[in-house]
């Protein structure tokens, strides 16, 4: 599943925000390539989301 962000910023900060459609009790886990200039570098995690 690929992630849409979108930008939020409320000065000073800058948010990127995504949706994700989940279950209760169902944990995902993310690989988020960030890509800046020539630079790539992974964010990876898991998470349980509770409804």
């Amino acid at each position: 599943m690929n992630l849409q962000f979108r930008r939020f910023v409320e000065e000073p900060a800058i948010y990127y925000l995504a949706e994700v459609g989940h279950d209760n009790e169902e944990r995902l886990r993310f690989f988020i390539t960030i890509t800046q200039g020539n630079r790539n570098e992974e964010l990876r995690f898991t998470h349980t989301f509770y409804r």
